[in-house]
């Protein structure tokens, strides 16, 4: 498949999705009560996915949600003015959202994991809900609508404002590591159902004068352990669960709010308004949370990586505190002859003289710097054998506790082995150099004489000159 026939795949996916959430965004059991979309999830999907898509393709994209908006539109009204008017003003809001949080992040992708980010989101939200009102409001004057409610504007306003702060994390926060993505979705889907069980509970009990206005926040332990357990998307599919039930519950007269003196789209107001704001609380913690998450996880990460390395590093590392060793690798149980649990608690001296640690230059990070010189001893195992090594020991400082000493120890016998294979060899060849029956002369490229025998110093020596002070050329 082409780029081109698969970016037209992905603005026809768009639309399509656009247009399902459009008419959900006008639920009948709403619709039907005091017809007013409370929430209008197409904005914060379309913003979630001008997010996640290059700017060069927001044109496409913006082309044939329009086209969907409209078909939508004309389903419900058949209207062609207003038809028109909503399906261009609904897009463009988002569109002007996207670009603010696009400068705002310079950039990168949005990492609902910053808070940063979050707060960009949610200040996309309340843009996007800014502008929605009043153009809501000059669409419907110019397809001569009559609004339902004089404070339709805020509805419109605030409706968008939700669907900006749990739709588009449903999307900018999907999970994407595979284990950590099943029990999140599994997860999620639990508190989910709890939300919205609690919700349906404490507003379908709710006294309708607004006494038991304390009901409005049963919901709220679970959606922060939602939000703490799950991160953004788990709250945010929590947060959807609760803010439809409980606007379904309030448009149908239960719920806490006083449903005689108030009008039904300032009823919505209030709520959209409760609901917003417990949102943000939310939303905030859940993000807070999952950055712990994931720092904790790349500290663990780091951790591991760090472990194998010791773990797997062919010289033997004992960590030790003062004289007493608190850890030892592999290979240093195999240096030592003993189980890592024989060593840890023994002092070092029991094995190798202790020395005076080498002098360093504490750095900002608490670990001081060595250039320590290679010191070569003998060491005593376990089962009484004498191992010649080379040892370097660095000193770390930490905060608030003694410095610990990391000793690196390189076993030496099979170097001592080949020095002495060595110097034997070396000893031989010099042996049947100088007790040859025939001169010998050792020289290099440029001609000069590396080396005589005797027998060649006494017959080609001229006039004192020792022999190792001429070239080949000279004789």
């Amino acid at each position: 498949m082409t780029p081109s026939r698969s970016l037209a795949f992905k603005a026809l996916v768009v639309a399509v999705v656009y247009a399902v959430l459009s008419q959900l965004s006008v639920y009948p059991a709403i619709l039907g009560s005091i017809n007013m979309e409370a929430i209008w999830l197409p904005s914060g999907f379309l913003f979630a996915v001008l997010m996640r898509t290059p700017k060069r393709h927001w044109a496409l994209l913006m082309g044939c949600v329009v086209v969907a908006g409209m078909a939508v539109n004309w389903f419900q009204m058949r209207l062609v003015l207003p038809s028109f008017a909503f399906a261009l003003t609904d897009p463009v809001e988002v569109l002007g959202g996207a670009w603010v949080a696009t400068a705002l992040l310079k950039g990168r992708p949005m990492d609902l994991s910053r808070t940063s980010d979050a707060l960009i989101l949610g200040l996309a939200g309340v843009l996007n809900g800014c502008v929605s009102g009043p153009f809501g409001l000059l669409a419907a004057h110019l397809g001569g609508l009559v609004l339902p409610g004089e404070f339709m504007g805020l509805v419109w306003g605030n409706s968008v404002l939700l669907s900006h702060l749990f739709i588009a994390p449903l999307i900018l926060a999907w999970p994407t590591t595979g284990g950590k993505r099943s029990r999140v979705l599994a997860e999620s889907i639990l508190w989910m159902a709890l939300s919205a069980a609690v919700t349906r509970w404490g507003l379908h009990h709710g006294a309708p004068d607004g006494v038991q206005g304390l009901l409005m926040f049963l919901p709220f332990p679970l959606l922060a352990a939602a939000a703490v357990r799950t991160g953004p998307w788990g709250a945010s599919l929590a947060l959807a669960a609760v803010s439809f039930t409980a606007l379904l519950e309030s448009s149908h007269g239960h719920g806490p709010l006083p449903m005689q003196s108030l009008t039904p789209d300032l009823v919505m107001v209030w709520m959209q308004l409760f609901l917003g704001t417990e949102t943000v609380s939310i939303m905030i913690l859940a993000c807070a949370a999952e950055a712990q998450r994931r720092a904790e996880g790349s500290l663990l990460e780091s951790e591991s990586r760090y472990r194998n390395l010791v773990e797997q590093f062919p010289d033997a590392i004992i960590l030790r505190d003062g004289s007493r060793i608190r850890y030892a690798n592999p290979a240093a149980v195999s240096l030592f002859g003993a189980p890592a649990s024989g060593l840890e608690g023994r002092s070092i001296r029991d094995f190798l003289e202790r020395q005076e640690s080498s002098s360093g230059e504490l750095t900002r990070s608490g670990i001081h710097r060595y250039t320590a010189a290679l010191r070569e001893r003998v060491l005593k195992t376990v089962d009484g054998r004498e191992v010649p090594v080379e040892v370097t020991d660095i000193s770390i400082a930490l905060p608030e506790r003694r410095p610990l000493t990391l000793d690196v120890f390189r076993d030496l016998t099979k170097r001592r082995a080949v020095e002495d294979a060595l110097r034997r060899s070396e000893q031989d060849f010099q042996r049947f150099f100088d007790m040859a029956p025939m001169p010998l002369v050792l020289a290099a490229d440029d001609g000069r004489l590396l080396r005589v025998n005797p027998l060649a110093a006494s017959l080609f020596e001229v006039g004192g000159v020792p022999l190792q002070t001429m070239r080949t050329q000279d004789y």
